[in-house]
């Protein structure tokens, strides 16, 4: 499989589906059935790094790029900065030189990479932290929120930057903030963890 998503129809990910299947085919093999039931979801967990085909990407990119720019604006905004809404540029002057900077909303802003890395730690925690499966399903879906809600963030405190330097939104820097804010996600997510704890405890929750 993997040759012929190599070699025949290039694919990352039929390539990575492969890989994967291997995977699970030789650890079936090698240690038997009774083994797989507690390997296969870290196994399946693997999925996660898998570049998705093109065609979904694009589907995808694009809404979220737009949201972006929108929830960029709109807390632009509600902060008191003078900005402006086309598309997914937001045209940003500054109050002190009446400059006005434009700072697109590129592919590399839609997030996506950002809900990817969230629900795939909203995986992770939901298997661990729960043994519930409505809580499992609740912290896979909540992590869609905050990843959304964290990138609208960083396309505001992008714009804010360029207040001062609008160099600050492009290249090493852009990259730098981004990865920087994943702290405090990372902080909010479980804090909404905790609050779902919070409000049912595992002890009263029922069976697994």
């Amino acid at each position: 499989c993997y040759v012929f998503f190599t070699v025949g129809v290039p694919n990352h990910f039929g390539q990575g589906l492969s890989l994967i299947l291997c995977v699970f085919g030789l650890t079936l093999l090698m240690l038997g059935p009774a083994a797989m039931r507690a390997l296969f979801l870290p196994i399946a967990y693997l999925g996660f790094g898998i570049t998705l085909p093109e065609m979904v990407m694009i589907k995808l990119t694009f809404p979220l790029q737009l949201f972006a720019a929108e929830g960029g604006y709109v807390m632009l905004r509600m902060l008191g900065v003078q900005a402006d809404l086309t598309g997914n540029i937001i045209n940003i002057t500054n109050p002190t030189t009446l400059k006005t900077s434009p700072m697109s909303v590129a592919e590399a802003c839609s997030g996506m990479r950002m809900l990817i890395a969230f629900v795939a730690l909203g995986a992770a925690v939901a298997l661990v932290a729960t043994r519930m499966w409505w809580k499992r399903i609740a912290l896979l879906l909540l992590a869609v929120p905050v990843a959304l809600f964290l990138n609208v963030i960083r396309v505001a405190v992008l714009g804010i930057l360029t207040l001062w330097d609008g160099e600050l939104s492009q290249g090493e820097a852009h990259t730098f903030i981004g990865t920087l804010l994943l702290v405090p996600g990372f902080m909010l997510y479980m804090a909404v963890v905790w609050a779902l704890h919070k409000a049912v405890p595992e002890a009263k929750g029922g069976a697994a």
